[in-house]
């Protein structure tokens, strides 16, 4: 009943006294909102109310359904900054509210506002006040629009929001997409909880290429001041955030981690970032970004951001990474001014690393507006190597790299000169290369090119490539193909030298095979001595730790005589490789016209330090063996055996033809040492680095004689003495003496004491007659009871220090000098005396392997005393009566001859009838005052019965 009556009171208050009630209600409410308010209208029936806020079209009505209790409708259209008293936001909405209030106020409505729609919730509450709002489709964008700001986000949200004024307070924000500043996100689920002082932040969202992730916030609200300490995870990493704290006056955000390993600091304010990070674990940050940790290493990073302006500088550093087994060092990038101006970021930069001991260094810029511009220049390997990317598209260009560079940073010993250029482009979908080289390796120069393409997405590689080595007269070449998809594949092919040369190769296996390949084609090209003439065919396969392979050749000779062949040699070598163990077995033929001898050949070497090895080259009971061999730390150790029946068996095998058994002992540790007995007395051999050493103890000339199958020739005699030669100064010298020899087939001293043989001697038809008049029948010998062999070789040049022989009666001496390759500058063949004057000389030219004798006078006589006028009218040729020689090359004296007033000269032209002029049973003497040419250890036989004349005249 009490409140029907109050029901009355009011109304009849309300429309006694209309006018003061409106003015009441536009006073309240324009000082309340801060804004003018006009009431339009006042009903009593029903109970009405209608004002605008501000401006017209911002209307509001409100319908009062009961006093008690106090009920009412309420409606509003318009801006919503006409409640900017309470928010700053501005835009049109629309609400209706239902308002109810008994002891209690509670507000219901629902709104439209920025393409949402809202209901909400204001309820009093004993000692506080509770409001909920639950929104859906509210477009973040035209929020920003409607209010005037730059659209950094684009979102249409849902959101709850339940808060206490003096209790707890949640948000819950929800979207399926939202993009802030060109960044896509999506699923994002926010929920904020609130109690006093204390929050509770949790959230997930899904950024762009990557994986959902969830951010675990707890903190504290305290004097306008943020403190909290955050969890993030995605996919299965976490991240810890230890401190995190916020300025809500100034909004200087700073955070502070040490879960990636070192510590990273970062400070937010005024739309400046400051970051600092000092010894990261790479493997930490890797599995944070979601990444395989394939590296491991510490980074430290140091820079600044404007986030209104985008300018940045930062400087990024670590002391070493480490990927796939490779170790970088002294890693350095410096960014300096990256700057973001007409929506386009530009920067430059300098990134240096260490790699393999060595300083690589990059400089180059880099600008993205739409697309990702990106250059890079160095210098390293002394060439020059530019980068130019523009979004996925890419040019790279290595010119002039020097190839010995490369080789010292490979770490290998440079055995090559010259350089290599790469040229490639593409996209990170195929990359399309070309690469070509000049190079010079020891005294080859090689010419290579190749050509091919990279797919990413299927990881295949293709490649073209061809290659030439000129050789001295020749060149070889070859070309192929290859692929690698996770293995290898290769095709290789060439034709040089008269072969067809097929190399195939998948993955670790591989096939190898010539057939016919020209030994003489091949010596050609390298400019080498032709050895060995005929066809080789070489196969092997396998892998690089177990290799089958075959070498074969039907007949190899020492000559090109194809028509007739005589003597040659087969092959069919086959061997077997592994890491441990090299084995080769083979069988060579040797033919000789219709005799074959098949010699097997055995040898096992352990193909790591100290390489052990043995083997063994048999043929019945002829054989070679090495017993031992080794090496290690440059040291060699062998010992072996040469052991044969006939050398004459294995003459297809040698460039001269020998004979006769022969055994030769080995050994090497320091030197070679090589002894032999089978030359009768003892043969040593001593090679080291740098010299060869000869010794000769009664070595038997007949033994020496017979390896070439002529020791009916030369009978008895011995050999002693030495010999050395320097291998890097080329130097040699000997001294050799042969004793008590017998020269079958002439006699020597029986041709001298003949004065027509004498005047008319041909040294080189003297030596040649020894072996052309030799026969069982022929009886004639020639005792030689010393020949002594000194020479030296030094620059080139072969000087006869002491080379001269002496027979029974007479000595003959060489004396000269040649060149090595047997040339001769000077060399002269004298019969000299016993006191060492010349008494013949025959001079030679040409090579010592087939000399000539010269075209000059050789031979004079020297006539003292009187010579019968009847000589003088004979109409022979005489000259010069009163010259004592004509070319100083020999002279004969006599001691009793025909008398004359005036000496005279006789020429070689009428030597031949000369005989009659001195008797062959008188002495021949020289004259006193004779030039000595010769003083060396042979010594004439008359001065061994007595006394040498003591004045000699140089």
């Amino acid at each position: 009943m009490i409140k029907y009556i109050s029901a009355t009171i009011f109304i009849i208050i309300v429309f006694l006294f209309k006018p003061v009630t409106t003015h009441f209600i536009q006073d309240y409410a324009s000082r309340l909102l801060e804004q003018k308010v006009k009431v339009t209208s006042i009903s009593i029936i029903p109970l009405r109310v209608d004002a605008y806020i501000a401006e017209s079209n911002n209307t509001i009505s409100a319908n009062i359904i009961s006093i008690t209790p106090l009920k009412i409708r309420a409606y509003y259209s318009g801006a919503i900054d006409a409640f900017k008293t309470y928010h700053p936001l501005k835009g049109q909405g629309e609400a209706t509210a239902n308002i109810t209030y008994t002891n209690k106020l509670l507000v219901e409505g629902e709104a439209s506002l920025y393409g949402g729609d809202a209901k909400v919730t204001v309820k009093e509450l004993k000692d506080n006040w509770y409001v909920r709002v639950d929104a859906t489709s509210l477009n973040l964008k035209t929020l920003q629009e409607r209010n005037d700001k730059e659209v950094k986000i684009d979102a249409v949200v849902d959101f709850d929001l339940n808060l206490y004024t003096d209790a707890n307070t949640s948000i819950d924000l929800r979207t399926k997409a939202i993009n802030i500043s060109g960044t896509h996100i999506k699923d994002v689920d926010i929920k904020l909880l609130q109690e006093k002082e204390n929050f509770k932040l949790i959230t997930s969202f899904i950024p762009p290429n990557f994986y959902k992730t969830s951010v675990d916030a707890n903190g504290i609200f305290k004097d306008g001041n943020i403190s909290a300490s955050t969890k993030i995870a995605f996919q299965n990493v976490k991240l810890d955030i230890d401190s995190l704290k916020i300025d809500t006056k100034t909004m200087q955000t700073s955070l502070h981690t040490s879960s990636l390993g070192g510590n990273l600091d970062a400070t937010y304010k005024k739309d400046k970032l400051d970051y600092n990070a000092k010894a990261l674990h790479l493997s930490k940050v890797l599995k944070a970004a979601g990444q395989k940790p394939l590296a491991r290493g510490y980074l430290n990073l140091e820079g600044k951001l404007d986030t209104k302006s985008l300018d940045t500088n930062f400087l990024f550093s670590s002391p070493w990474i480490v990927a796939d087994k490779q170790r970088i060092e002294k890693v350095k990038l410096t960014v300096p001014d990256l700057k973001y101006i007409n929506e386009k970021l530009t920067t430059s930069y300098k990134l240096s690393a260490s790699f393999m001991k060595k300083l690589f260094t990059f400089n180059g810029d880099a600008q993205f507006k739409d697309v990702l511009k990106l250059n890079a220049k160095s210098n390293d390997f002394n060439g020059k190597t530019t980068l130019h990317l523009e979004d996925k598209k890419f040019n790279v260009s290595m010119k002039k790299m020097d190839i010995v560079e490369l080789m010292k940073f490979a770490s290998l010993k440079p055995q090559a000169i010259g350089f290599i250029n790469l040229d490639a482009s593409g996209d990170f979908e195929k990359i399309n290369f070309k690469l070509s080289t000049d190079a010079k390796i020891k005294e080859h120069n090689i010419s290579a090119k190749a050509d091919g393409s990279y797919t990413v997405k299927s990881k295949l590689l293709k490649s073209n490539f061809k290659a030439s080595v000129p050789l001295e007269k020749d060149s070889f070449e070859f070309s192929a193909k290859a692929r690698y998809k996770k293995l290898l594949k290769l095709h290789a092919k060439s034709s040089s030298f008269g072969s067809q040369t097929l190399l195939t190769l998948e993955g670790e296996h591989f096939k190898f095979q010539t057939h016919d390949i020209n030994l003489h084609k091949l010596s050609s090209a390298l400019n080498k001595p032709k050895i060995l003439f005929g066809l080789v065919n070489v196969e092997a396969q396998g892998n690089i730790e177990d290799i089958n392979f075959k070498i074969s050749s039907d007949k190899l000779r020492r000559n090109m005589n194809l028509g007739k062949i005589g003597n040659s040699i087969s092959l069919d070598l086959s061997g077997h490789y592994t890491p441990n163990l090299l084995s080769i077995k083979d069988i060579f033929v040797m033919h000789y016209q219709k005799e074959h001898v098949a010699l097997k050949l055995d040898i096992k070497i352990e193909p790591k330090p100290p390489y052990k090895a043995k083997g063994s080259l048999t043929y019945m009971q002829d054989k070679l063996v090495v017993d031992s061999f080794s090496y290690e730390n440059e040291q060699v150790k062998t010992d072996f055996l040469f052991d044969v029946q006939d050398l004459y068996k294995y003459r297809a095998m040698m460039k001269n033809t020998f004979h006769g058994p022969f055994r030769i002992n080995g050994k090497y540790t320091d030197a070679l040492n090589i002894t032999t007995n089978s030359l009768g007395g003892e043969l040593d051999v001593e090679l080291n680095k740098s010299d060869i050493f000869v010794k000769v103890t009664e070595v038997e000339a007949q033994k020496v004689a017979s390896l070439i199958a002529k020791d009916a020739i030369l009978e008895s005699g011995h050999l002693n003495g030495d010999a050395t030669y320097n291998i890097k100064e080329k130097t040699a010298k000997s001294n050799l003496a042969l004793t008590s020899a017998i020269l079958n087939g002439i006699n020597i001293d029986k041709k001298i004491s003949n004065f027509n043989d004498a005047l008319g001697l041909n040294i080189v038809n003297l030596s040649q007659s020894v072996f052309s008049n030799f026969s069982d029948a022929n009886k004639s010998h020639t005792n030689i009871e010393l020949l002594q062999f000194n020479i030296s070789l030094k620059d080139k040049n072969i000087n006869l220090d002491d080379v001269a022989l002496r027979t029974n009666k007479s000595r003959i001496a060489a004396i000269g000098n040649l060149k090595q390759d047997g040339d001769i500058n000077s060399l002269d063949v004298s019969i000299v005396d016993k006191q060492g004057c010349a008494i013949i000389t025959q001079a030679l030219s040409g090579n010592i392997k087939n000399p000539n004798t010269k075209k000059t006078i050789s031979t004079i006589v020297n006539i003292v005393g009187k010579v019968p006028g009847s000589i003088l009218g004979t109409g022979r040729k005489i000259i010069n009566l009163t010259t004592e020689t004509i070319d100083n090359v020999a002279s004969f004296g006599v001691n009793q001859v025909l008398r004359t007033d005036a000496n005279i000269s006789i020429t070689s032209d009428i030597v031949s009838g000369s005989s009659y002029l001195i008797d062959s049973t008188y002495n021949i003497i020289m004259p006193n005052g004779c030039k000595v040419i010769y003083d060396g250890e042979v010594k004439h036989p008359n001065n061994l019965k007595s006394p040498p004349i003591k004045n000699k005249l140089k």
